[in-house]
């Protein structure tokens, strides 16, 4: 398995650019640097991508079910935040984020990567608008991923190792997704 606290990809939207959740296994990148490999951009009409945010949207509300419950120290429960940007080509950048707190309609979190279209450092504290979740991820017991759904189509993007990497952290998605 990788370490918890890892740089992540992100994913960027009008174009969407999409950070991963495992680039210790992709990059030698210090934790938190955003490498321009470690960006896949997406087109905002992108229909793999668009389906993608909105499975994970759909399935939501289980996991924040599930991560107010959890223990949230140990770092195992992200959301992929669509933060909206004012410069470059893009209009959200799609970053992960370590919760901290689950309340009423909005998270409480630390960036668990360096942002490329908007201002802020990995390790900031942000609130996350509930809106404005494009995808979530947990760390199961057994070590792999539950959820994570845009990182799933970012695969067939990535060289054929990278990819390898990545699917054998990744729990299979439920019947139907």
């Amino acid at each position: 398995t990788f370490p918890r606290n890892c740089n992540m990809l992100t994913l960027r939207s009008a174009l969407i650019a999409c950070l991963l959740p495992l680039a210790p296994l992709l990059s030698a990148a210090a934790p938190g640097a955003a490498n321009a490999e470690d960006v896949i951009d997406f087109a905002s009409a992108d229909e793999e991508m668009n389906r993608a945010i909105a499975a994970a949207q759909k399935s939501l509300p289980g996991f924040l079910e599930l991560a107010g419950k959890a223990d949230l120290s140990s770092g195992d429960y992200l959301v992929k935040w669509a933060h909206p940007v004012e410069t470059g080509n893009n209009d959200r950048e799609h970053i992960w984020v370590q919760l901290d707190t689950v309340g009423f309609g909005a998270l409480q979190g630390r960036l668990a990567n360096q942002p490329v279209d908007f201002s802020g450092n990995a390790g900031d504290p942000v609130g996350v608008p509930i809106a404005e979740i494009s995808d979530w991820m947990y760390y199961r017991a057994d070590g792999l991923i539950e959820g994570s759904y845009t990182t799933r189509v970012m695969l067939t993007r990535m060289s054929e190792s990278d990819r390898q990497a990545l699917e054998a952290q990744l729990a299979p998605l439920p019947d139907g997704q």
